[in-house]
């Protein structure tokens, strides 16, 4: 009896508490309740032209009201700017919001002595106002010896929130303490903390079981995704906030063109040009200087903008630029000044960035005012694309300003979850030291750690056919397994490939390493039943993977001989192939990637034994030749001490060729790509190094122990 009630207990207690973490998820996902800070744009006096100032509304004449709707949540309240504020200044000026039928929400009363003349204050509202519906402001002064006044102004210089009225006037929200990505890894952790609560009330065996390894699981793949998107372990890793950014702007190119309705080819890819230049970054500006501002002349009606194929063609005397704010304005001049197009406007006065808006939402129009595209792709042939056309599908369900943020988290959490997996796999194969070296490399590598996010190296399809492989040796008696690894296989080859042909041999191989260290073993082992069954299986496997990558090269031929397979495939090997394994003809590259055809393997090879940065977080580059040789003197020990398993050494092989792979059949890529190539060591080889030192520290340990016990 005792014991239903405490089973009673724990049951109702698991219901609170259940419920309580459903209600906190509520609050920090769908109703986003934790926001922070009085954020709000206003625009300054010396940024309005003179025109475009309006009358002054005298508030000791008459009240002045506004209409206005709110266009995000987390409303604050506003920034009012007044005039005619004097010292000596009494009385109040006081402030009515109402909704839309006139009933007062909330009045505000502002002491005249609190303001500043031609100065923003800034007016908190209690009220919560709803997103999207039109509510009223009424400003009105009392008391006052000498009242303050009001400025209106143009449209030009008003916020999208404003419905009615052209008072100079800022609106202010709060902003949301945590970001989406912030959200999710919170609501991963507690979801893993949940689980394991959840088997203080589960009683049967499969259940508690499937409830553990389901909180181990969410909890590892969150700490990974959370270090792949905000690299929270290692500041020495100054690397990670740009890291392939010029290749992922290949991603984010197709996006933008899409967003500003520019017509996209067939292939994935491509780099975006438009005013501000050909995009291979995310922080390209338009020039701020003595003489600019924002592209915008000090003193001349003129921009300043990006010299490139796009604005070569579309800005030429004759044709008009329409601003931001609908306003047209006709090109007279064109002059080139270097990397930029000084582009001279028909206008009596200078133009200004406060009024016109930026220089990239300009549109230009021909002769007859019909609108050019916003900009152009420059498309990129190297390969299908097929992360470009996944990730602008997805673009069109998100925000697009936090669009790039998004992604990032999904090519994080998708890594993460294909190395936890890698990481359990290990575990059931081997012991859970063997996989925790491969958790910790993958957590603390900076190499890793800085390719995870990115969307055109999507590092998940590097490593999901190891996975694969490693699941079907752990499955080999199965046949039905056999078979469907063997299917997952050529999905993941084909992917991989209409992803990029980057590392595509150190992928491959990387996918039968397991099953190739079974087959040494199991020719020590003498057993050839076994040795038979996966050599039949590496052989499948591999054949698989071949036709996956034959499959992308035909779909990838097919558009680039424009149609004509036996041409396209032609143009890959002379123009793709060659320029990343050497054997090309010279004449036919540039002068700058002829070293890296003259270079030998052997020279390739060493350059990549000489870290520039930390193999993990704390551990130094200059010991990764250490680290190297380590594992070689302790096989040596133990292999003098009769104590040598085969395994380990075997492993340290297969491993070591596979990362090598590319850096001899990818020559000349990897002797131009030093920036990036260091990530092959972690196909294994640095895990298994780590391994073997730690393995054999823990023998150590344990004889002492044992001796000494």
């Amino acid at each position: 009896m005792r014991e239903w009630k405490i089973r009673d207990k724990r049951k109702i207690g698991f219901i609170l508490f259940s419920a309580m973490l459903v209600g906190f998820i509520l609050l920090l996902g769908p109703l986003d309740v934790f926001s922070h800070g009085f954020y709000c744009d206003t625009v300054e006096y010396n940024q309005i032209c003179e025109e475009d100032f309006l009358k002054e509304i005298d508030l000791s004449i008459q009240d002045f009201e506004i209409e206005f709707s709110p266009l995000k949540n987390h409303f604050l309240g506003f920034a009012v700017n007044f005039l005619n504020v004097k010292e000596e200044s009494t009385g109040t000026v006081d402030l009515e919001v109402c909704d839309e039928s006139g009933k007062v929400l909330e009045e505000i009363t502002v002491d005249v002595n609190r303001l500043s003349d031609k100065g923003w204050y800034r007016v908190y509202v209690n009220r919560k106002l709803k997103k999207n519906n039109v509510y009223k402001l009424r400003i009105s002064a009392k008391h006052c010896k000498v009242a303050p006044h009001l400025q209106t102004v143009t449209k030009d210089y008003l916020g999208e929130e404003n419905v009615s009225g052209n008072l100079l006037i800022g609106y202010a929200y709060a902003q949301s303490t945590f970001s989406l990505p912030e959200k999710v890894f919170i609501g991963g952790f507690l979801f893993a903390f949940w689980l394991l609560i959840c088997l203080s009330v589960i009683e049967k065996d499969t259940l508690r079981k499937k409830c553990k390894y389901g909180a181990i699981f969410t909890f590892m793949t969150t700490v990974l995704s959370w270090n792949y998107l905000y690299n929270s372990m290692d500041n020495q890793n100054t690397n990670f906030a740009g890291f392939q950014i010029v290749s992922e702007t290949l991603v984010s190119g197709v996006m933008e063109a899409e967003h500003n309705q520019i017509a996209l080819s067939p292939y994935g890819l491509g780099r975006y040009i438009n005013t501000v230049g050909i995009k291979s970054n995310y922080t390209s500006t338009f020039v701020s200087d003595e003489n600019w501002e924002e592209g915008y002349s000090d003193k001349e009606p003129k921009v300043l903008i990006s010299n490139n194929i796009y604005t070569k063609r579309v800005a030429v005397p004759g044709n008009y630029i329409k601003f931001s704010n609908n306003e047209q304005k006709k090109i007279t001049a064109v002059e080139v000044s270097g990397d930029f197009l000084v582009v001279s406007l028909k206008s009596q006065r200078e133009l200004r960035s406060s009024k016109y808006g930026s220089l990239e939402d300009i549109t230009f129009l021909n002769k007859n005012k019909e609108a050019y595209p916003r900009g152009e792709l420059e498309i990129y042939y190297s390969q299908f694309g097929l992360q470009g056309k996944v990730f602008r599908h997805l673009t069109r369900y998100m925000n697009y300003e936090n669009a790039i943020l998004n992604l990032n988290l999904i090519c994080s959490i998708a890594t993460a979850v294909v190395f936890v997996l890698l990481v359990f796999l290990l575990y059931y194969k081997y012991n859970f030291l063997f996989a925790s070296c491969f958790y910790v490399t993958f957590w603390l590598s900076p190499w890793i750690v800085n390719f995870a996010r990115n969307l055109y190296w999507v590092e998940f399809t590097w490593f999901l056919p190891v996975v694969i492989g490693l699941f079907c040796s752990l499955k080999i008696k199965n046949r039905r397994h056999r078979i469907f690894s063997y299917i997952l296989a050529f999905i993941a080859i084909l992917g991989k490939c209409l992803c990029g042909y980057e590392y595509i041999s150190v992928i491959m191989m990387g996918m039968i390493s397991f099953l190739v260290v079974d087959l040494f073993n199991a020719f020590i082992e003498k057993n050839k039943t076994k040795q038979i069954l996966l050599f039949r299986t590496i052989f499948i496997m591999g054949m698989v993977a071949i036709v996956g990558f034959v499959v992308a090269i035909l779909i990838h031929g097919t558009l680039r001989g424009n149609g004509d397979i036996i041409q396209g495939i032609k143009s890959i090997i002379e123009w793709d192939a060659f320029k990343r394994t050497g054997g090309a003809d010279l004449n036919n590259f540039d002068e700058i990637l002829w070293p890296s055809f003259n270079a030998s393997i052997w020279e390739v090879y060493s350059k990549y034994f000489h870290f520039p940065t930390e193999v993990l977080t704390g551990i130094s580059g200059n010991l990764f030749p250490m680290l190297c040789v380590i594992p070689l003197g302790i096989f040596g020990f133990n292999y003098k001490k009769r104590k040598l398993k085969w395994e380990l050494p075997i492993m340290y092989a297969v491993f070591f060729l596979t990362s090598v792979s590319w850096f001899v059949l990818a020559k000349s890529h990897s002797y131009i790509h030093l920036h990036m190539n260091y990530v092959l060591w972690y196909f294994g080889f640095v895990q298994l190094c780590i391994y073997v030192i730690c393995r054999q520290v823990v023998d150590v340990l344990k004889k002492e122990k044992v001796t000494h016990g």
